[in-house]
């Protein structure tokens, strides 16, 4: 109405905006900001702003000088969209780290005022031309209808006075036709108006009106898949995965019975007649299953071995991943070709556009934490990433789109949470789209793994509360009891002493030091660095981890017991983890990760570090080998192999070698008096052994089958405290499946 009444005033203020065009541009310090450019320039350099970062700056620099309430703050930049201050903060966080102190001021409990001398700028040849076109058209009009019209009205009205009632009849219509011509022509203008106003008004965003949890079953979940009236999920059942299915309106969870062991689901048939299911027991790559939903026998997918597999739309095809390769092929797994190749990089989760034209997946850096989603066609043409510079490093994963596929719904890690976000696929009839990414969801609950349901009406996802709880086993009673009860932590080491703790805040991961119990509790490492892999120094001063920021590998640190800055122990663009001390203190035993980087970039053997010196060099015959552990004496180092298949001890005096124990084995720690190596086993009945160095005689310590861990072996962990007891990190949070009630325009 608004937009009708500015119309019927003065058309041509809305029909061309030129003619009321005003260009804002504001300067402060070395910043110039271009609000309807949408930008901000450091010395004439852009300066990349996320769209709400950029709402938020425009916004408090037009009324700068003046408090700006946080409910009106986030009300200008998400409208009607739910958020938590929390999303407000984290935008004043990144304005406060581009322009620096001293801009944005803080008022407790209120809002935020924008402080700086600024300089408010018009383009001058702009508010000429405006002045010029609106003087023409006000000259225009006024000749139009005062020397045009009106002077022929006039004559029209004189003559009539003096002419019969037949000839004056004939002379009215010469006097109304003009005016419905411009009644006619203003409805015109009218509707064209009103056509432009609605092409660039924008659609109003996508939004989640409500949750619904489906199951509550209390497993850990890590797929879903929907035909829209049953939901079929991955779960993990007594350290084993399973399938299982649940009605799309919520109820019971049943188990889906396979004939083959390890179960990894990927996807659905385009008709929801059959799941793409993986068979994880045996060697990578992996053989995969069509499972049918209605009963019946599995059959074998041809003879593709491969991750993440993904049929067609139409039922032709698949695609699948093999190491840094995506491909394409028939349904049957016949005429396979490469559609992309990726040196060093991991493509995953090839998902088709609903009409097959398309690829979007996973593209994962095992140097840097960085996870981004590409795009490909069909063909192999067109390749490019899907959000390049959205964010940094990247850290969205592949998701779905809706079954019309007008979004695309995926998954993004902001602050160390995970949630959803959609994406505009393309413009609407007569509508401006806005295609970059909005939130659709936030709070203490996590979501991941979206799929849309066929009718678009909700997106399926499961919603993690993310917590855990690290137990001693009482080898008195053999029970396990909380360690460090109310603390949510992942990893704790002790100093020699035993009064001091130092352990990682899960799912934090920021690095804290307090007393044996707990008390005194001080934070040595913030949000902007991961911490893994802690270990006291000998003398109790220091602690060294592995680390990594934003983009950066993994690298070595150590940081004062007693807080301080963390300090980088070696340069350069290698990466290192999991350290630890020697009990002289004056080295460091380290090696790469087999979680987390390419065997190019990080050691693939363990490592000396000479604190002295500052010089590094490699333990004779130890390829293959990390997570090395000193002995109490510093005679031994033993260490995983990197396909968790062999425990082996290195003798750093003779330079001996020789394996310890075989299977899938985990979290070598020794005993305080060096006689032991206590680690977990995994297979049939998981559980905590130990093995004496002198005889090699292997014991179990304590059954860990139904002992619920953290999803993933990178996740998990184990220890010793001083007295001997065995330390284990269990997962206390939760992982159900959601519906939400989607509502998109």
């Amino acid at each position: 109405m608004e937009v009708l009444y500015k119309l019927l005033r003065n058309p041509s203020e809305i029909l061309n905006p030129a003619m009321n065009k005003r260009i804002k541009v504001f300067e402060f310090g070395r910043f110039r900001l271009d609000a309807a450019e949408c930008q901000l320039l450091l010395d004439g350099q852009v300066v990349p702003l996320q769209p709400q970062v950029f709402t938020t700056l425009v916004t408090l620099v037009e009324n700068s000088g003046h408090l700006c309430e946080k409910g009106w703050l986030i009300e200008q930049v998400w409208g009607d969209t739910a958020v938590e201050q929390g999303g407000l903060a984290r935008n004043i966080s990144v304005l406060r780290k581009v322009l620096g102190d001293g801009y944005i001021q803080t008022v407790p409990r209120r809002g935020y005022r924008f402080m700086a001398e600024m300089r408010e700028l018009r383009e001058a040849e702009d508010e000429v031309l405006i002045a010029e076109r609106t003087r023409a058209s006000v000259v225009v009009e006024e000749e139009e209808i005062g020397g045009s019209e009106g002077s022929s009205r006039q004559s029209q009205f004189s003559a009539s006075n003096h002419l019969g009632d037949r000839e004056r009849r004939n002379v009215m219509p010469r006097l109304v036709w003009p005016r419905r011509k411009i009644v006619l022509a203003n409805l015109s203008l009218i509707l064209l108006a009103l056509v432009v106003v609605r092409m660039w008004s924008p659609l109003p965003p996508p939004r989640v009106a409500a949750y619904v949890r489906i199951t509550n079953d209390g497993h850990q979940k890590l797929a879903l898949v929907t035909d829209g009236q049953r939901l079929y999920v991955s779960e993990m059942v007594d350290d084993k995965p399973i399938l299982a299915q649940v009605s799309a309106a919520g109820g019971e969870t049943v188990p889906l019975a396979v004939p083959f062991q390890d179960p990894g689901l990927d996807d659905i048939t385009a008709n929801g007649a059959e799941l793409v299911v993986a068979s994880n027991a045996g060697p990578y790559p992996f053989s995969y299953w069509l499972v049918p939903v209605a009963g019946g026998s599995p059959r074998p997918l041809g003879g593709i071995r491969a991750h993440d597999v993904h049929p067609s739309p139409d039922g032709q095809q698949v695609a699948y991943c093999v190491e840094t390769s995506l491909y394409v092929a028939n349904h049957d797994g016949t005429e396979a070709r490469q559609l992309v190749s990726m040196p060093a990089l991991y493509p995953g989760s090839a998902i088709w556009s609903p009409d097959g034209s398309r690829l979007r997946f996973n593209l994962r850096d095992p140097q840097t934490p960085a996870n981004s989603i590409w795009e490909v066609s069909a063909d192999g043409s067109n390749l490019h990433p899907l959000l390049p510079g959205w964010h940094e490093p990247a850290a969205e994963y592949c998701g779905r789109w809706t079954a019309d596929g007008k979004y695309f719904i995926f998954e993004a890690t902001r602050d160390g949470a995970t949630q959803l976000w959609a994406m505009r696929d393309g413009a609407s009839f007569l509508r401006r789209a806005n295609c970059a990414p909005v939130q659709l969801t936030s709070g203490p609950v996590q979501y991941r793994s979206p799929f849309s349901s066929p009718d678009g009406k909700k997106v399926y996802a499961i919603g993690d509360q993310i917590r855990g709880e690290v137990m001693r086993y009482d080898a008195k009673s053999q029970e396990w009891v909380p360690y460090l009860s109310g603390k949510s932590i992942a990893q704790v080491g002790f100093s020699k002493d035993g009064e001091w703790i130092v352990y990682i805040a899960y799912p934090e991961a920021t690095l804290w030091r307090s007393r044996l119990d707990g008390s005194q509790s001080q934070q040595l490492t913030f949000a902007s660095m991961e911490v893994d892999g802690v270990s006291w120094s000998p003398d109790g001063q220091w602690i060294v981890f592995m680390g990594r920021t934003a983009g950066r590998p993994w690298k070595l640190y150590k940081v004062a017991s007693a807080g301080g800055s963390p300090e980088l122990l070696l340069p350069g663009d290698g990466s290192e983890a999991y350290p630890d001390w020697s009990p002289d203190g004056r080295r460091i035993v380290f090696s790469g990760s087999p979680f987390f980087e390419r065997r190019d970039v990080g050691p693939n053997m363990l490592e000396l570090l000479d604190l002295t010196t500052g010089q590094v060099s490699a333990l004779p015959d130890s390829e293959g080998c990390f997570g090395a552990r000193w002995s109490p004496d510093g005679r031994y180092v033993v260490a995983h192999r990197f396909d968790f298949q062999k425990l082996v001890l290195f003798d750093v005096i003779s330079g001996k070698k020789e394996e310890l124990a075989q299977g899938v084995l985990h979290f070598a720690n020794w005993s305080q008096d060096g006689k032991y190596i206590y680690f977990e086993q995994w297979g049939s009945d998981t559980a905590a052994c130990r093995i004496r160095i002198s005889d090699h005689q292997l014991e179990t310590v304590g059954s860990l089958k139904g002992f619920r861990r953290t999803v993933g072996p990178e996740r998990c962990w184990s220890g010793l405290t001083p007295d001997g007891s065995l330390l284990v990190l269990r997962d206390i949070g939760s992982q159900e499946v959601y519906a939400l009630d989607l509502q998109i325009p």
